[in-house]
């Protein structure tokens, strides 16, 4: 699932996977997606055994952007499927989207 195929669905739609109507949806990854990716930052820049300067989007290649992982567990919380089941509907393992939850969750919770 990709932000361009929330597009595709209703206001109604996207209230029942998530919970959230689309406005208080986009007010959540706006605070949330920032917080997500300062961990991954932080980690890349002090790398002691950095050979070149830090660049935005430096480092391996995402396998779930941080997007897809906030939808994840929204997701999860509201129908409380088995992760390999969430997994599977953004084309990942269950063992990413467990990963994901636990990444996630915490950051939720200091946001109510």
């Amino acid at each position: 699932m990709t932000i361009n195929s929330l597009k595709r669905h209703s206001a109604t739609t996207i209230k029942a996977l998530f919970s959230l109507p689309p406005k208080v949806l986009a007010e959540v990854m706006f605070l949330v997606l920032p917080k997500l990716e300062q961990p991954r930052t932080e980690r890349l820049q002090k790398r002691k055994e950095r050979k070149r300067a830090f660049v935005a989007n430096d480092g391996r290649p995402r396998e779930v952007q941080p997007y897809q992982k906030l939808l994840m567990c929204l997701l999860y919380l509201r129908h409380n499927p088995s992760h390999e089941v969430v997994g599977r509907m953004f084309s990942v393992s269950a063992d990413s989207s467990e990963n994901a939850f636990a990444e996630v969750l915490p950051l939720l919770r200091d946001l109510c």
